[in-house]
This record gives C-alpha cells, structure tokens and sequence, in this order.
C-alpha cells in the first residue's frame, strides 16, 4: 500500500544563497545574510562575497564595514595562515528620525557553512501533526561530506520518525568547510531544524521553531546554524553596535 507525504513547512530557508526571512516585532525588522570572507595572515579583511541575497540597500553598508573588522585567522603548526571562512549576521532594522533605520548586528556566527541541502520530505508512517524543533550536531570532513549526525544534548527530544526524517536530509547535505593555508577544515556545526506538518495542507512554523544556544542571547532560525569551534574568530566586538 502506497502512502502520500504529509505537507511540511520549514522554519526559515536552508539552501545555499537564500536570504533568512524578514520579520517585524515592536517596530524592528529582523533579517540576517551570510558572507564568505577571505582573510591574510594577520587577519585583515581581503575580500567579502555575500552567500544570501541581501539587498543591496542593506547588503552594502554591512559589508563595508566587514571590510574594516579584525578577525584572528586559523593556525597551521601554531603559525596564523591566510583563512576562507564564513560570517553570518542576525540583524535588526531599528527606526531612526527621517524615516530610516540603523543596523544593529544581534548575533555573529563564524565557520562553515551550508552548501547544499536536499528538499525535505516526510511520510505520514513516520511522523504525526504537530511542530517539532531538532537541533542536530554535525560533523564534516575535511571536504565538506557529513561524517556524522547527533541531536545537540540539552535541546528537545522529538518523536523517532521526525529525528529519521531530518537525519536522511542532513546526510545528503555537503557543507563549505573553512580553509586555512589552502586546506579544508574538518568541524562540527549546530543545525536547528522545524518542521510544522499537517495532513492536506501547508501550515507556518510557530516562534516555537527559535532555538537560543548557550551563552548567546540571540535566538537561531531555521536557516541559520553555529559552528563549533571554528577556525577563525572575529575580534572586533559588534554584537549590540549598530552601523
């Protein structure tokens, strides 16, 4: 006997150069990008190529003042080598005289990134209605391929089919690992996944698809992930500035 699949609806966008979703509470617009940096040996800002898709009305301001920021590079041997890695930015619009707004960075991310992910598929056999949040730990090789998946302690438990489904998606994922002197860097990085499913129709994730990691006061979408223990690290302190 064949079965249809139920209709899901991710929290936020995780393919590759998809920009993170707009939303609007207490008259600040939430949004964010992502951009792929290429640092030199003393950690100065040699290029900066957006991997969302940003506006530019917004995109350009923040990456002129990436361009300006300090980061620590990896090391080889303990040697700081020139880095490529990747920055993500949660950001919030905050209205100013004239009509305007200011940017104000809420989060920073640095590591790896998301390449490539399949589309998400979920049979009725495996899962029943409802939102479910999984935060998933995965480890990546020095190319980019998953080599493993586990859910992040502390983070919800969610029914064993949804965990299957979410796991088949991840495993068929490649991801950009950073390079330092020119070689790939195996990591791990932290990925909450919602989905919201309802049988014959599509429904919208809820806030209860927002995970906030340790230690951060800003909360991850769907779409947005933290790398653990990256290679490069950003010494400027910008979390709370605007631009």
């Amino acid at each position: 006997m064949k079965h249809g699949l139920i209709a899901v609806a991710m929290a936020g966008s995780i393919a590759s150069g998809v920009a993170l979703a707009d939303t609007v509470n207490d008259q600040l617009v939430r949004t964010g990008g992502e951009w792929a940096i290429s640092l030199d040996a003393q950690g100065r800002v040699e290029r900066v190529r957006q991997t969302t898709t940003l506006k530019p009305l917004l995109a350009e301001p923040i990456e002129r003042a990436i361009r300006g920021w300090s980061f620590e590079p990896g090391r080889i041997d303990g040697q700081p080598r020139p880095t490529e890695t990747n920055l993500g930015l949660s950001i919030a619009l905050q209205p100013v005289d004239a009509g305007g707004y200011a940017i104000r960075i809420d989060d920073v991310r640095v590591g790896g990134r998301i390449d490539k992910i399949p589309e998400m598929r979920v049979n009725p056999r495996d899962v029943r209605e409802g939102t479910f949040l999984y935060v998933a730990r995965v480890a990546y090789d020095e190319e980019g391929k998953v080599v493993s998946i586990d859910p992040e302690r502390g983070t919800p438990e969610v029914p064993s089919g949804v965990r299957r489904s979410f796991e088949r998606v991840l495993k068929g994922a490649t991801f950009v690992p950073e390079r330092v002197g020119g070689h790939g860097i195996a990591a791990e990085i932290v990925i909450p996944m919602c989905v919201s499913t309802t049988r014959g129709r599509r429904t919208s994730p809820s806030d209860a698809c927002d995970w906030t990691p340790p230690h951060r006061s800003a909360s991850i979408g769907g779409g947005q992930f933290v790398a653990v223990d990256s290679a490069a690290k950003l010494r400027t302190d910008v979390v709370g500035r605007t631009l």
